[in-house]
């Protein structure tokens, strides 16, 4: 919701939903994840933003991008997340 009333601020923006996850199950399932992950968002927020002519998309990385390492737990959650870039036009 936060997110939702930084991009309400703005007129115009163009916002991308990444979805991230971790290396661990077969090659297809982190890809599909990330993917439905960042769609799931995507919607949520199109319903919370105001303006409709706000474009957002969305993008999965699976695990091409991890800020931790998948050899532990701990790096495994810190990998399955999502990013939101706003870009105000």
């Amino acid at each position: 919701d936060s997110v939702a009333l930084k991009i309400n601020a703005y007129k115009q923006a163009f916002v991308t939903v990444q979805g991230f996850t971790d290396s661990t199950g077969p090659k297809v399932f982190p890809q599909t994840l990330s993917e439905n992950r960042a769609k799931a968002v995507k919607y949520y927020l199109y319903q919370k933003v105001k303006n409709k002519n706000t474009k957002i998309t969305y993008h999965g990385y699976a695990d091409l991008f991890p800020v931790a390492t998948n050899n532990t737990a701990v790096g495994q959650e810190k990998n399955r997340r999502v990013e939101i870039l706003i870009v105000p036009n």
